[in-house]
């Protein structure tokens, strides 16, 4: 005879559920031995050298997979890291219970397309701001583990990237990070404000002035807002005329006092 569906099946759901939560726990106890043993790790253990550009992009990814409060980064060329670690990025920033901040090197900035990609890609969680010249590339995730790539430019041929792990050194990058986050211009590119009243830039002007402030020509603002440099000058000088100042520095100072950016 058939048995009724609510019986055979409930056991069977039961014994597989005792099964997930045996595993669960032997996972949490793996977890714990983890932890526990790298806050003993050796000096030796702080800092790795990876010497391969193809192991540098599983440790990231594997990293990044694992990764469940925060991501930091100096976005600085040349990229050596592949579009498959480029998309676990895009994963791990668009996760919105982890909050990301990156700060882009103005020459990065400056590349064609990368304001559309900003503008389409933004979520809630992801912050960026501008630096005229960062000193190096950085990726640091939870603030326990940190990816440094070697040589001065981060192009070293033979040499990929010291890996830093829970240590004074993994500190002071910190410390390093958070001093430029502080110094560095905020990004609204992507942003999405209520629209504002008659004194205050709509989303365009929001944009155009950004990238002003990030240290663009008129040129370069208007190759990456898809605009002609004719239009950009004159919403800049609109901005000008609404801030009631004459040139563009005093623009820059007005903007900031009215939180304009």
């Amino acid at each position: 005879m058939a048995a009724p569906p609510d019986a055979a099946v409930e056991s069977l759901l039961l014994r597989r559920q005792a099964e997930l939560s045996a595993a669960r726990a032997e996972l949490d106890g793996l977890v714990s031995v983890y932890r526990d043993t790298r806050r003993r790790r050796g000096v030796g253990e702080i800092i790795e050298i990876i010497t391969d550009l193809g192991a540098l992009q599983d440790r990231v990814k594997q990293v990044l997979r694992n990764a469940q409060r925060e991501y930091l980064s100096f976005a600085k060329p040349p990229f050596a890291l592949s579009a498959e670690t480029d998309d676990s990025v895009a994963e791990l920033t668009h996760d919105p219970t982890l909050r990301s901040r990156t700060i882009y090197d103005e020459e990065t900035i400056g590349r064609p397309g990368i304001v559309e990609v900003l503008r389409r890609f933004r979520e809630p969680g992801e912050e960026y701001r501008i630096h005229a010249n960062l000193p190096i590339k950085l990726t640091i995730i939870d603030r326990e583990t940190a990816f440094l790539p070697l040589g001065p430019d981060g192009s070293e041929p033979r040499l990929a990237a010291v890996v830093v792990h829970r240590s004074g050194l993994l500190d002071a990058l910190l410390a390093l990070f958070e001093r430029y986050w502080a110094i560095s211009t905020p990004m609204h590119i992507g942003s999405h404000e209520e629209p504002g009243d008659r004194d205050t830039p709509q989303h365009l002007d929001r944009d155009i002035l950004t990238l002003l402030l990030a240290g663009l020509t008129d040129v370069g603002i208007a190759r990456q807002l898809e605009l002609s440099v004719r239009t950009v000058q004159r919403r800049v000088h609109a901005m000008m005329a609404v801030a009631g100042v004459r040139t563009r520095l005093q623009l820059g100072w007005h903007a900031a006092r009215q939180q304009w950016v």
